[in-house]
């Protein structure tokens, strides 16, 4: 099984994506991660922006004593609407580069 992971600004290895679509270090049937590991699958973003992800309803998460946990999906819903927001304007590109 191959993997592959980025690195942050500090040379720390920020997820280590399988190839069979796990990420490493999460089990498969959570349904939410903390704070820290959001930040790590969004690429290293900071806590204040997945704050404000928050708040723009953007990210669903919940408290459960004093943690706040963001739900699994929900970063899976930013990056796959970040995906296909690179992918449209990559078409575009090439659109105008054909015309």
């Amino acid at each position: 099984m191959e993997s592959c992971y980025g690195l942050s600004m500090h040379g720390e290895k920020f997820a280590d994506i399988r190839t069979d679509g796990e990420v490493e270090g999460i089990d498969p049937a959570a349904r939410f991660v903390s704070v820290q590991r959001a930040q790590a699958l969004l690429g290293d973003v900071t806590y204040r922006q997945i704050g404000l992800m928050i708040q723009r309803r953007e990210l669903r998460s919940c408290k459960l004593g004093r943690r706040r946990l963001v739900e699994l999906a929900s970063i899976n819903e930013v990056l796959d609407a970040a995906m296909a927001a690179a992918m449209a304007a990559a078409s575009a590109e090439n659109g105008k580069d054909a015309a």
